[in-house]
C-alpha cells in the first residue's frame, strides 16, 4: 500500500502552501487593481482592468497548480489516490484564501461565498483528475507521456473558449473587454502551442534516454 508519509515530505507541503498563497493573492490583486483602474471613463484603463483580471484568473493557472501539486506527490503508480486528494485540498484552500482575503480587505462582501459555490465544486470535479495526471506525468510510458500534454491542451481549449464563447458577448470591436479577450486568447494560444512543442521535445529526449 502507498505510504503517504514516505512520499509526502514537509518540503512538498511547503511548496504546495506557497503555491496556494501566491495564486490566491495574485488573482485577488489582479481583480482589485483592475477595479481600481476601471473608472468607467478612460477606455485605456478599462482595458487594463479586463486584461489583468483575465490573465491572472486564467483557468490554466489554476490547473497548473493542481498539476504541479500532483507532480509533487507522485509515486509512479496509476492508482495514486493521494496526489489528487492533495490537489483538491490545495485548490479548495486557494479559493478560501482568495475569497477570505477579499472579504477581509473589504473588496468583497460576505455574499461572495454563496455566489461562487460552483468553483468549490469545480475544484473537486476538475482539479482532482488534473492532480492525478500531474502525478503520473513522470512515468516513462504511454500514460505518463500523454499526461504531459494536459496543461498545453487546457491552454489551447481556454483560448478557443474565449474566442468562440466570450468574445461574441462583447459590445463592439473597440470595446476594452473585446480587445482584452483577443489579446489574452492569443497569448494562451501561443503558450499552448509553445508548451506542446516543449513537451514533444522532452518526450523525445526521454525516450532516447530510457530506450
Amino acid at each position: 500500500m502507498f505510504n503517504s508519509q514516505q512520499h509526502a515530505t514537509p518540503r512538498r507541503y511547503l511548496y504546495t502552501a506557497v503555491g496556494v498563497i501566491v495564486l490566491a493573492v495574485v488573482s485577488l490583486l489582479s481583480d482589485a487593481i483592475g477595479v481600481y483602474l476601471n473608472d468607467g471613463r478612460h477606455e485605456f484603463l478599462n482595458f487594463w482592468h479586463f486584461f489583468f483580471s483575465r490573465i491572472f484568473n486564467a483557468g490554466v493557472l489554476w490547473a497548473a497548480l493542481s498539476f504541479d501539486v500532483g507532480w509533487l506527490f507522485k509515486n509512479g503508480r496509476l492508482t495514486n489516490w493521494y496526489a489528487p486528494v492533495i490537489a483538491i485540498l490545495a485548490m479548495e484552500c486557494t479559493l478560501i484564501v482568495h475569497y477570505g482575503l477579499g472579504v477581509l480587505i473589504g473588496f468583497m462582501d460576505s455574499r461572495i461565498w454563496s455566489g461562487n459555490e460552483q468553483w468549490f465544486i469545480a475544484a473537486v470535479v476538475l482539479c482532482g483528475p488534473i492532480g492525478w495526471l500531474g502525478a503520473i506525468a513522470s512515468r516513462h510510458d504511454f500514460f505518463g507521456y500523454s499526461a504531459r500534454f494536459t496543461l498545453p491542451l487546457i491552454a489551447l481549449v481556454e483560448s478557443m473558449y474565449k474566442i468562440y464563447l466570450e468574445l461574441p458577448c462583447t459590445m463592439s470591436c473597440l470595446d476594452p473587454d473585446h480587445i482584452s479577450i483577443c489579446i489574452v486568447s492569443a497569448l494562451l494560444f501561443v503558450v499552448g502551442i509553445y508548451s506542446t512543442i516543449m513537451v514533444i521535445r522532452s518526450i523525445s529526449r526521454d525516450r532516447r534516454t530510457h530506450s
